[in-house]
């Protein structure tokens, strides 16, 4: 994908995401945790399968969590994405630099932590 393409898709892709997700609707059940593990430690980790990663970062937008996003290629589009919708990506993988992206979320001081604990290229729905 070229440099340009790479820029402008999560401008030119956001009101296609802002269209889609003003048609669902969300109901977030268990915040009883998130507020109390916010109270007791001042953030909490998220994990959420790859196929909810579009309903879930639009619901928590400009929160400023840290998303662990994959090294490669595909990845650079998303953590574009993310930065647009508020977050701050974290660059690694199961594959490349999991455990440094994972220790530099945990010692990156504030915010929520967020993974997808699911490989993208499966199987869907385990921990990899």
């Amino acid at each position: 994908m070229n440099r340009l393409l790479r820029t402008t898709l999560p401008y030119i892709g956001l009101p296609f995401l802002m269209t889609w997700m003003s048609t669902m609707r969300a109901r977030w059940c268990g915040s009883e945790n998130y507020l109390a593990a916010r109270e007791r430690h001042g953030r909490a980790a998220f994990c959420f399968w790859h196929e909810d990663f579009p309903a879930i970062t639009w619901m928590h937008r400009g929160c400023g969590a840290r998303v662990m996003v994959s090294r490669h290629a595909d990845g650079d589009l998303i953590a574009r994405i993310l930065s647009v919708l508020g977050y701050r990506p974290v660059r690694g993988s199961t594959t490349r630099g999991g455990s440094a992206a994972l220790r530099q979320m945990a010692q990156g001081g504030e915010g929520d932590l967020v993974i997808t604990p699911d490989g993208p290229k499966g199987p869907r729905r385990r921990v990899q």
